[in-house]
């Protein structure tokens, strides 16, 4: 395990605890919060696990410090998970945080056993969406691992409504313990895109219309259902073409897109939505996890359900008939989401570390 810090007395000190450096929606929450974070006030520490070293390669870049934990893995393992608990441990003993932040369902777990076996008692968890929440064969398992961390949490925060919701229903923990700080952009003032090629211009000049989505192939992201309304939607509009993009740059590709797709059977707040958002691409998604809370049907998209691929296609298809609706949308979507910026969710974030750094010390 490497590591490197140095000691601020005046300063709140926060670790970071993430499981992966692949870099998705729970890496990029890291990485705006400690490279945005009031760097007079606060002195931070990203732990990561070695299986990707993107995170850890980017936070450098931007002179943020870090620790390599070498037993942290994404797949579940007794013996790494073990020994990964008492590497966070002894990282937590040598930092002494006046805060624990903890991020992904298994740095979650391992984080907060490791917390409570440290005696820090400050531990915030963020679920980027609850594991148990996924159509998996082992979610009560999830929920129940999850259930026993919540024991060693102060705070939850949860990235939409819909899962603090769910938390709530499903008994995960107190109602109070829970709070909902939705995913920011560094937003722009809305104003109508001039280099983008509208649906109206390319209907008339008969184009090809690019259908797109920033999506790894996971299981929740059920690429498979939008492949199968692609299908469906060539038939009746042979002149498109569907993109798959991801990655980290994967916003840059959302000026080739017309419409921005999302067949997704479970998220929490995507981050892919609010930039399609910004970019004022008119959105077709799933209505699952926090995305209603972005998008409203017929304001900023058109919501259908999950793993559907006719009602996906015939969304798409109401779209490429109606160019100004498509128009309407896109519009729509670029003013909302000035209301989901990184200011106020730093902000919010901000509000729950003053309250857990003015309790007894973690120490």
């Amino acid at each position: 395990m490497k590591t490197s810090s140095s000691q601020s007395a005046a300063k709140v000190k926060i670790l970071y605890v993430i499981t992966q450096g692949e870099l998705g929606g729970a890496q990029r929450y890291v990485l705006d919060l400690t490279t945005n974070l009031d760097k007079t006030r606060y002195e931070t520490l990203v732990a990561v696990g070695r299986e990707n070293p993107a995170l850890k390669n980017s936070l450098a870049t931007l002179g943020v410090k870090t620790a390599e934990l070498d037993f942290l893995k994404r797949n579940i393992s007794p013996l790494f998970d073990l020994l990964a608990v008492f590497e966070l441990k002894e990282l937590i003993r040598d930092f002494a945080p006046d805060i624990i932040h903890l991020n992904s369902s298994k740095a979650g777990v391992i984080g907060s056993v490791a917390a409570h076996l440290a005696r820090n008692r400050n531990v915030v968890f963020t679920a980027h969406g609850f594991a148990f929440l996924e159509p998996h064969l082992f979610k009560r398992i999830y929920f129940w691992a999850e259930k026993f961390a919540t024991r060693f949490r102060k705070q939850i925060i949860t990235v939409s409504e819909f899962d603090r919701q769910e938390a709530i229903k499903w008994k995960l923990c107190a109602s109070e313990k829970l709070v909902t700080i939705h995913n920011g952009l560094l937003v722009i003032p809305a104003s109508e895109p001039e280099s983008r090629k509208w649906i109206l211009n390319q209907v008339q000049d008969d184009k090809t219309i690019v259908i797109g989505t920033i999506a790894r192939d996971y299981p929740t992201k059920d690429l498979k259902t939008l492949r199968r309304a692609f299908t469906i939607l060539q038939s009746e509009f042979p002149k498109t073409e569907l993109k798959i993009i991801s990655g980290p740059n994967a916003a840059q590709s959302l000026s080739e897109f017309d419409i921005y797709v999302s067949s997704s059977v479970k998220e929490g707040f995507p981050y892919s939505i609010l930039e399609a958002m910004a970019a004022g691409l008119p959105i077709v998604s799933t209505a699952v996890g926090g995305i209603p809370e972005a998008v409203e049907h017929g304001k900023q998209g058109l919501l259908v359900p999950p793993k559907n691929p006719r009602a996906l296609a015939a969304a798409i298809k109401k779209l490429i008939a109606n160019p100004d609706l498509a128009r309407q949308l896109g519009s729509g979507a670029q003013n909302k989401v000035q209301e989901f910026s990184l200011d106020k969710m730093l902000a919010e974030t901000e509000a729950v570390y003053e309250m857990l750094a003015n309790t007894s010390c973690p120490r």
